[in-house]
């Protein structure tokens, strides 16, 4: 059943494909492949290493720039897929797959299908840490959501909601401090290319 839903993404999905840029986003990651220049907005910043570096290896087997990005959204909804499968079943990716959301932007951003791969495999690796199993999933997914392209805001923007949360779920303040200190040191070096690349930590 999973290689059935996989087989009906990878087949379905390059039949609406574009052949150019679909939007001005795509633009400035066709740009990235080219020049990786986030301070130039090629791509916009945060720039999205992991991405550009997996859309240039698809370029290398002479696909065009446009191809290549939507070859690389396609493993991001590949992976989604065998995510949700892992975290929720059959039914679950299942349902991703045919999601209206979930499909648009699998067609017109190579990004976001990574959103979607990151959340399933964050929550599939929190469940079995927390069952005392397989730490280094939690590790594995929260350095591939930084340097997938970490936007830094984020981390100001869900400062109350995750304490909140790591509240109601049990945890003590010290616990909840030493996490924000790790999410600290992790994005830092991020924060501080992205400020010397614009030559101000103000921009």
């Amino acid at each position: 059943l999973l290689a059935s839903l996989l087989a009906l993404l990878i087949v379905s999905r390059p039949i609406f494909w574009t052949a150019h840029p679909p939007n001005f986003d795509f633009v400035n990651f066709a740009l990235g492949v080219e020049r990786f220049a986030p301070a130039d907005h090629q791509p916009h910043p945060p720039g999205y290493p992991l991405v550009i570096l997996l859309a240039r290896l698809f370029a290398t087997a002479g696909v065009s720039t446009v191809t290549a990005l939507h070859l690389t959204a396609l493993a991001g909804s590949a992976a989604a897929v065998l995510g949700a499968w892992r975290l929720g079943g059959p039914l679950a990716a299942g349902l991703l797959v045919i999601e209206p959301a979930f499909w648009f932007s699998g067609l017109t951003s190579p990004t976001r299908p990574f959103l979607a791969a990151g959340v399933c495999w964050l929550l599939y690796a929190c469940r079995r840490v927390s069952e005392g199993r397989a730490a280094w999933l939690w590790i594995t997914a929260a350095m591939a959501a930084l340097f997938g392209g970490f936007r830094p805001e984020l981390l100001l923007l869900f400062a109350a909601p995750a304490a909140i949360a790591a509240r109601q779920g049990g945890l003590g303040w010290g616990k909840i401090t030493l996490g924000a200190a790790f999410c600290l040191a992790a994005a830092s070096p991020w924060m501080l290319w992205t400020a010397a690349s614009f030559h101000s930590p103000r921009e």
